[in-house]
C-alpha cells in the first residue's frame, strides 16, 4: 500500500510537470490536487532545489522545468507548512482511530 501511494505521488509530480510544460491547466490542477493528498514528490522536489548546482538550475530553466525529478524553484512557504502539518495530521488520525479499537 505504501509503495503504491508513493508511486501515485511520483505520478502526480510527472502529471504536474506535463501540465506546466504543455500549458494544460487540467493536468496541472490534477497533479497539484493529488500531490496535496500525497505530498512525497512535492516535498522531494522542494528539497532537491537546495542540492542542485547552478548549472543544473540553469538547465531546468532552459527546459522550462520539464525535468520530472528536479525542481527549478524553491518551495513555497505554504508547501513547507503543509509538509510539517501533514505527518501530524496522519499521526493524529491514526491515534484517534486506534484509541477507539479494543486491543
Amino acid at each position: 500500500m505504501a509503495f503504491s501511494l508513493f508511486g501515485l505521488g511520483w505520478l502526480s509530480g510527472v502529471i504536474q510537470v506535463l501540465g506546466d510544460t504543455l500549458n494544460n491547466a487540467s493536468l496541472l490542477n490534477l497533479g497539484v490536487t493529488v500531490g496535496m493528498f500525497i505530498p512525497s514528490d512535492m516535498l522531494w522536489r522542494s528539497a532537491s532545489y537546495y542540492v542542485q548546482s547552478a548549472s543544473v538550475l540553469a538547465a531546468t530553466n532552459v527546459f522550462r522545468g520539464a525535468l520530472p525529478i528536479l525542481a527549478n524553484a524553491p518551495p513555497t512557504p505554504g508547501l513547507v507548512m503543509w509538509g510539517m502539518l501533514y505527518p501530524l495530521l496522519l499521526l493524529g488520525g491514526a491515534t484517534f482511530i486506534f484509541s477507539r479499537r479494543d486491543i
